[in-house]
C-alpha cells in the first residue's frame, strides 16, 4: 500500500511505479487498496502522473481506457477523457492528469471486501514499450473508507 494521508475530505493514497511496472501494466494491474473485510472503498478522484520523465512509451493502443476496478468483479470506473491515455504516457515531457469519479453502477455487495486495482486496457497491443528505466508514475487516490453497519 502507498502512503496514506488523513484529510478534512477522505484519505488520500500515494504510489510509486517503477519502469518496469508501467511496461507490463496492461497484464499486471496496480492494487492500489487491498480489500478489508466488512468494508467498502469509495474512490473520489485520481490523479495519474509520469515524473520524473525521460521518454514516452510505445505500443500505446489508439483506444486505450485506464479505469479503476473493483478485483473480481465488473465493476469499473473510467478515468479517461479523450487524452488521458496519451496525456500521461506520450506527452513528450513530465505532467500527469486527473479524473474525478462519475457513479459507479452495480450492487454494493459485490464490492464488500474488493481490492481497488488501477487498470490500463491496451486492446489488443499487449504490454508498453519504450520508456526510460529513469521514468516514475506517480498515482494519487482520493477516496473514503465505508464499513458496513
Amino acid at each position: 500500500m502507498g502512503r496514506k494521508t488523513r484529510t478534512q475530505f477522505g484519505v488520500v493514497s500515494n504510489y510509486v511505479f517503477s519502469n518496469a511496472q508501467v511496461l507490463t501494466w496492461p497484464t499486471a494491474p496496480f492494487t492500489l487498496l487491498q480489500g478489508v473485510t466488512g468494508n467498502v472503498w469509495l474512490p473520489q478522484a485520481c490523479w495519474v502522473e509520469l515524473n520524473p520523465w525521460f521518454a514516452d512509451y510505445t505500443n500505446v493502443d489508439g483506444g486505450a481506457t485506464i479505469t479503476l476496478e473493483f478485483a473480481g468483479t465488473t465493476l469499473f470506473i473510467p478515468l479517461n477523457l479523450p487524452y488521458f491515455v496519451t496525456g500521461i504516457l506520450q506527452r513528450g515531457a513530465a505532467g500527469g492528469e486527473m479524473a474525478t469519479m462519475a457513479r459507479v453502477k452495480g450492487v454494493l455487495s459485490s464490492m464488500v471486501n474488493a481490492n481497488l486495482e488501477l487498470h490500463l486496457n491496451n486492446g489488443g497491443a499487449g504490454n508498453l514499450t519504450g520508456g526510460n528505466a529513469g521514468n516514475a508514475l506517480h498515482v494519487r487516490l482520493f477516496y473514503s473508507q465505508y464499513t458496513l453497519p
